[in-house]
């Protein structure tokens, strides 16, 4: 790729007591086919091994910054957002994984639209267990490679399932991103990622780009889903930006419930 052609990545990972699995989300951006990226990790004051194994790498790509104090999830999450510097972000979590091409498949549909029509890039994703064991794979249940925003609320409220635009899965603009994270005031920023569709159009590229980890004591596995999902439809309810109906808001809790129960059970028996 010529110089030009190859515009900055941003990559951020907000950290707490990830000994475990952190080694394994580092190496993999630093094996990215694509190569102009820059890793942002805040460490939010780790009690484990996280710092010591972060600062066995060298790259000097990689910025690490560490906390005086825990300064809560959602702050972590803003502020590795705001110390980055490039054209594109994506946010990992500390146990999440991308293929070594992701970065490269994903920037060039950006490039490709020279309209910039498009607001979102996202994949095709692997569900795998706390040893790295494939449990499932998820494909996007939408229809078409560009997508509408409407089309993708739609698809949330009816199912409660946020797995379209899941965090690691994406690449977005990197101005789209910080006017809506930063204003985000909810642990759970789903919500966040779909405002970014306000913006332009989803693109979805039809492979296996990543893979999400089933494990205990991540974010996801520490909150009640379900209520989360009737707050989530509540504050696309309350954002007249949407147009949801009450109808669709009481259909999206409704359905909040199942979708919770299944994947509680998924913990249950895949989990480490």
């Amino acid at each position: 790729m010529e110089k030009e052609s190859t515009p900055l990545v941003s990559i951020g990972i907000p950290v707490y007591n990830a000994e475990s699995t952190i080694k394994e989300t580092i190496q993999c951006i630093i094996e990215q086919t694509y190569q102009n990226w820059e890793l942002i990790i805040c460490d939010n004051c780790s009690t484990d091994n996280t710092v010591k194994i972060i600062e066995q790498f060298s790259d000097k790509r990689i910025r690490f910054y560490r906390n005086d104090e825990n300064i809560g999830m959602l702050e972590n999450f803003k502020k590795v957002a705001k110390l980055s510097e490039g054209e594109y972000y994506k946010l990992l979590c500390a146990d999440d994984l991308i293929s070594t091409d992701c970065l490269e498949k994903q920037v060039a549909v950006f490039i490709a639209d020279v309209d910039k029509r498009i607001a979102i890039v996202t994949c095709d994703i692997d569900i795998i267990d706390g040893n790295g064991k494939l449990v499932m794979k998820r494909k996007i249940p939408l229809k078409g490679n560009i997508v509408t925003y409407k089309k993708v609320v739609n698809y949330f409220l009816r199912t409660s399932r946020g797995s379209i635009i899941e965090a690691f899965q994406i690449l977005t603009r990197r101005n789209l991103y910080l006017q809506e994270m930063l204003s985000q005031s909810s642990n759970y920023i789903a919500k966040e990622a779909y405002c970014m569709l306000l913006y332009g159009d989803l693109y979805i590229i039809r492979e296996t780009l990543g893979s999400y980890r089933l494990k205990k004591g991540s974010m996801t596995t520490q909150v009640a889903q379900a209520k989360l999902q009737c707050i989530e439809a509540k504050r696309f309810y309350n954002d007249k930006r949407f147009n949801v109906s009450f109808l669709q808001y009481i259909q999206a809790c409704i359905m909040a419930y199942p979708v919770s129960f299944a994947r509680r059970l998924a913990f249950l028996f895949y989990a480490k």
